[in-house]
């Protein structure tokens, strides 16, 4: 049984669809991350998980949109950088500020449930993110001047 989605298919996905998927995919992931912070934490784990992966989601929710408005324009530098700030820089700080000022919330695991969070939502961000351009034809190179 092949579970793989042809890149075809997620290439027409608009903006938002690509959001609700992207969306769908973390809320799928704290499902099966509440199975168990429940048992370690009760409702506090359950809470601190859901904080972690709002976290996550927005960073990579503002990534993908910087990806997709900064790499129609054409500023495919500029999209690399904002995304990889808003991916990464989103779920540090508010990781670090909830750790700090959240006493019962760092009991709980918070920054266990960030680590959690965190590599499911890069991979599927990434995963939309390259879909964008599944099916587009290579740059091509024109020769150099007196090459032999």
């Amino acid at each position: 049984m092949n579970l793989t989605v042809p890149p075809i298919v997620l290439s027409k996905l608009s903006p938002w669809q690509r959001q609700i998927v992207l969306l769908a995919a973390t809320v799928v992931s704290w499902a099966l991350i509440a199975l168990v912070a429940w048992p370690l934490a009760g409702a506090l784990g359950l809470a601190a998980a859901g904080t972690a992966g709002v976290c996550c989601w927005t960073g990579a929710a503002g990534a993908l949109a910087a990806h997709h408005w900064l790499g129609r324009r054409g500023s495919g530098l500029w999209s690399l950088l904002v995304g990889m700030g808003l991916r990464m820089g989103v779920p540090l700080a508010a990781g670090l500020i909830l750790y700090w000022r959240s006493q019962p919330l760092a009991a709980a695991g918070l920054l266990y449930y960030f680590l959690a969070f965190y590599p499911v939502t890069l991979a599927v961000e990434t995963i939309l993110s390259l879909s964008d351009h599944a099916g587009a034809s290579p740059p091509t190179q024109t020769p150099r001047e007196g090459a032999s």
